[in-house]
């Protein structure tokens, strides 16, 4: 897992719950890369389960809970390093409909090793769009977050129904049903 998404999720810690508590969770969960994240290094995915787990531990919030608030965190990142990407998408189902295509190829531009979990979309409607998260990480929670960051930043009225597949093609699935208000 590439490692802004490390500094990024450590920042919001930080940011949300002070550095005692970032320092705190760095310690209580003993990494094989000591919890030092350089934004470009990639680092194994199973560390970041190892410290919203700690956090939750520590806040008492669910896994659920702070994966979502950081999938909404990053997406709002994301948006201010990679404007231009952002400005060729008129609505949150548009861009939404193309991150498995055409992001993520311009993702693997900057970066050919990057990880990317598997994402197809499906639009029975102009107000419906059915999003499929594959991904060996299993985050739809963090998922479930960069999408509702994604109507947020449309300023797109949306309810969200998740679904969990089980495993499709060795790898944990689940379904996202966006239906716009």
């Amino acid at each position: 897992m590439k490692g802004i998404v490390f500094t990024e999720f450590l920042d919001m810690v930080d940011q949300s719950f002070g550095p005692e508590t970032t320092d705190r969770i760095l310690d209580a969960c003993h990494l094989d890369s000591g919890g030092a994240y350089t934004a470009v290094d990639i680092y194994d995915g199973s560390e970041l389960h190892l410290l919203v787990g700690a956090l939750s531990d520590r806040t008492k919030l669910s896994v659920e809970q702070l994966q979502r608030a950081y999938g909404r965190k990053l997406f709002s990142r994301f948006e201010e390093v990679h404007p231009e990407i952002f400005r060729r998408y008129r609505s949150a189902f548009e861009m939404l409909s193309r991150v498995g295509g055409e992001i993520h190829r311009d993702v693997r531009k900057l970066d050919p090793n990057a990880a990317l979990p598997h994402l197809s979309a499906e639009r029975p409607s102009d107000k419906a769009l059915i999003l499929t998260y594959r991904s060996r990480q299993n985050m739809p929670s963090f998922c479930r977050g960069l999408i509702e960051g994604c109507l947020l930043h449309f300023g797109t009225p949306a309810s969200i129904r998740q679904l969990d597949l089980g495993t499709v093609g060795g790898l944990p699935s689940h379904q996202f049903i966006i239906e716009q208000d």
